[in-house]
Formats: structure tokens, C-alpha cells, sequence
């Protein structure tokens, strides 16, 4: 099933039937895969009918999700992990995935490499050659495989325009900017 692509509201009340057949169960870590399912088909249905949405609390919660899902401590959700995990992706991680992934999406609709890498140094205010060097760094090492998985859906968004995926990049950017807070 491809995640990004847009539901309409019948479909969306067809999975919404078919999930709340597991909220009424009592596996917890079932509700809580059913529930980041609900936050992504929801996503999908309102990027289809509300123009130029701000989806930056939606991304935020399906981070969140992330994080726990790969063992992580939460920052406004609680676990549904009682104790041990993998340990928590590092919100370093997350901003640089972020930062990437904002320069790939622009390079995909309609930004040269150099053009992305230029405009989201001018969104975070940092040099061209930071941008430049961190999206190398990340490109070139290895990672943890949550934030790997992280950037890749976000890159892998498909977009009804280029308007819409600059939209989406910046706000990657602005979750960058309000973690450096």
C-alpha cells in the first residue's frame, strides 16, 4: 500500500472501520501501530483536500511515533514500552535528517542540488558550505536505521505540486529551527 498517495473519504472511512476493530482490543503496542496507521491516513487525506496545509503537527506526531517505535524515549507521547528498547534516536539525528531530506525534496521538484542546498541554508541561516558538508556527511555514513527510515518517507512524499513540496520542505525546516530552541 503506498502511503503517500492521496485517500479518499470513503477509503478513509473503510480504514477508519477496519482500525477500530483494534482500539477496542487490549494489545497496546496494536493500538499504538493502529494509531500512527490513523495519523498517516489522515495525512494523506487532508493533503489531498486542504490546499497548502501546514502538516508540521501531523509530522511531528508521526516522528514521535518513530522515535518510539524503535525503542526511543518520547517527548510527548507515552511508551507503550514498559522498559528496555534501542536507545532513543538522537534529536541531532532527526534535524540532520531533516535537513537533508528538506534539500532532496527541493532537488526533486524543481530545485538544482545547488539551488536546495543554497535555499535551506537561507532558511536556517548557516553557510551553504555547512548545508553542503552535513548532507555529504549524512549521505556518506552510516546511520541508525530509524533515521535512515525517517528521511527516506520523507523524501519518498509525493507532492500535487512543486509549490506543495517546498511547502513541506520548509516545514521540515521549521521543526529544525524550533529544536534548536
Amino acid at each position: 500500500m503506498d502511503y503517500n498517495a492521496p485517500i479518499s473519504a470513503d477509503e478513509l472511512k473503510h480504514e477508519f472501520d477496519n482500525l477500530k476493530s483494534v482500539f477496542v482490543q487490549k494489545d497496546t503496542e496494536a493500538k499504538f501501530n493502529a494509531a500512527a496507521q490513523m495519523m498517516v491516513l489522515i495525512s494523506r487525506y487532508l493533503s489531498q483536500n486542504i490546499e497548502e496545509l501546514d502538516v508540521f503537527p501531523i509530522t511531528s506526531v508521526l516522528g514521535e511515533y518513530a522515535r518510539i517505535a524503535e525503542g526511543g524515549e518520547p517527548e510527548f507521547i507515552k511508551s507503550h514500552k514498559e522498559e528496555g528498547g534501542r536507545p532513543a534516536l538522537s534529536s541531532s539525528q532527526i534535524k540532520t535528517a531533516s535537513i537533508v531530506a528538506a534539500v532532496d525534496i527541493l532537488s526533486k521538484h524543481g530545485y538544482s542540488v545547488l539551488e536546495a542546498i543554497r535555499f535551506v541554508a537561507a532558511e536556517l541561516g548557516r553557510k551553504e558550505k555547512q548545508i553542503k558538508q552535513l548532507r555529504s556527511d549524512f549521505n556518506r555514513r552510516s546511520v541508525d536505521a530509524g533515521v535512515e527510515k525517517f528521511k527516506r518517507e520523507q523524501v519518498a512524499l509525493k507532492f500535487a505540486s512543486d509549490k506543495d513540496a517546498k511547502i513541506y520542505a520548509l516545514v521540515l525546516l521549521e521543526m529544525v529551527k524550533n529544536q534548536l530552541k
